[in-house]
């Protein structure tokens, strides 16, 4: 619990004075709104808090939108394909210098990014109650699918050889 209010108290210091101030204020708001009122487990409002911050961190470096109203469809597909690429800025806001630098930057799995999409689909959805958006454009994006693995299976002779 300590180390989520660390990060809220470096959340907020960082955006106190920036052009996105809003759009932390209404992430600020919802996680609030998760934890206390809907009583999420602090895993998950730990989750929402980075993937909505990684979201406002890359719309303001690369999309330059200081409303959550002016995203697009086309704005969070962006952000997916940010995602799959190695830029070493797409680290989270809420993690400090030293785990920035420990970590090897790949692409996100296809995993993380349906957790990502998730969260953002909760939280403008949450928006959109809120009257701060008129539509989830969020939720026109589709999850990427998982390729199925065949199970194993025994042929008779191992089988033999386990019985035996």
């Amino acid at each position: 619990m300590e180390k989520l209010l660390r990060n809220e108290d470096r959340d907020k210091k960082k955006y106190e004075n920036s052009k996105v101030k809003d759009l932390a204020v209404h992430a600020e708001k919802f996680l609030y709104y998760e934890e206390v009122i809907l009583g999420k487990s602090y895993n998950t409002v730990r989750s929402y808090r980075r993937d909505i911050y990684q979201f406002i961190d890359y719309l303001n470096e690369y999309e330059e939108i200081t409303k959550f109203d002016e995203v697009e469809t086309i704005t969070v597909r962006s952000f997916i394909a940010y995602l799959n690429s190695g830029d070493k800025s797409r680290q989270s806001s809420t993690e400090s210098d030293e785990e920035k630098k420990e970590k090897p930057l790949s692409p996100v799995s296809k995993r993380s990014i349906n957790r990502k999409i998730s969260a953002l689909r909760t939280f403008f959805k949450y928006l959109q109650e809120k009257q701060i958006v008129k539509i989830n454009k969020i939720s026109y994006i589709a999850m990427p699918k998982f390729e199925k693995e065949l199970p194993n299976i025994l042929n008779k002779e191992d089988l033999n050889k386990l019985r035996g």
